[in-house]
């Protein structure tokens, strides 16, 4: 562990799942010299609260990693983006299941992410209508954020388009508020990644209003959680800190 090379091995997490009553912390390890290694699986420990311990599932999904945890769909199924090991060939698919067991799994491709753009780290969610939206930064450098829409739970998604929505190339994180407006966190900026900013859409596709958040210096890799009344932003400061941002949610109409 920790060689940069096809003989070293490679963790990365993959984010906490939690699946009724119990907590998973995922993981996906693979062979550390470029991404990704044919070993690539999606593996998962479980919290045993009696002794404080992890307990090793194992491998639950092969050929996988995801970028975000499970979440739930409206028929009741998990749902989790897919990344095969030579992805970049075969596109972002989406893994969905997770209700028989944690390792039942049916993958579905979104048809043209690998010949429409290079898609990259996918973030899905469900619009007011039931539909789903993905979001897909592209690494061909477009500059633009694509999209593509599923109608019936995440097994078949329409060609990804591109939107005017800029994109620095870089992860981003959003989600659906309480109040049922959605924001989106990440880099704006086309040419690089500074400064980080938050949009806030009303019905989940097109955004109004955009916010500065923290800027003047490289940042990236953003997370956002809704607690308290409140938006928690966490994200990298040139990968070497982790910081946090708290914005209150009454005050982001104005």
């Amino acid at each position: 562990y920790g060689t940069r090379t096809d003989k070293g091995f490679r963790w990365i997490a993959r984010g906490f799942w939690q699946r009724g009553e119990e907590l998973y912390a995922l993981a996906s390890l693979d062979e550390a010299a470029g991404f990704f290694g044919p070993s690539l699986a999606l593996r998962a420990f479980r919290l045993d609260e009696s002794t404080h311990t992890w307990v090793d599932e194992g491998v639950i999904a092969d050929n996988c990693i995801n970028n975000f945890p499970p979440e739930l769909l409206p028929n009741g199924q998990w749902m989790m983006s897919r990344r095969a090991y030579d992805y970049k060939k075969t596109g972002v698919h989406f893994a969905v299941g997770g209700t028989e067991s944690i390792r039942s799994w049916e993958s579905f491709p979104v048809l043209g992410s690998s010949s429409e753009l290079a898609a990259e780290e996918p973030l899905w969610w469900v619009l007011p209508d039931q539909r789903l939206l993905a979001i897909f930064r592209d690494n061909r450098r477009s500059g633009f954020v694509y999209r593509s829409f599923s109608s019936d739970n995440g097994r078949t998604w329409s060609t990804p388009e591109q939107t005017n929505f800029p994109d620095a190339t870089s992860k981003l994180h959003g989600l659906r508020l309480r109040d049922g407006r959605y924001v989106l966190v990440s880099n704006t900026n086309p040419k690089k990644r500074d400064p980080l900013t938050i949009a806030v859409s009303s019905d989940g596709v097109t955004f109004t209003q955009l916010g500065y958040l923290v800027g003047g210096r490289h940042i990236d890799y953003p997370h956002v959680m809704e607690h308290g009344g409140a938006l928690y932003v966490a994200f990298a400061g040139g990968k070497q800190t982790v910081e946090v941002l708290r914005v209150r949610i009454d005050e982001m109409s104005r």
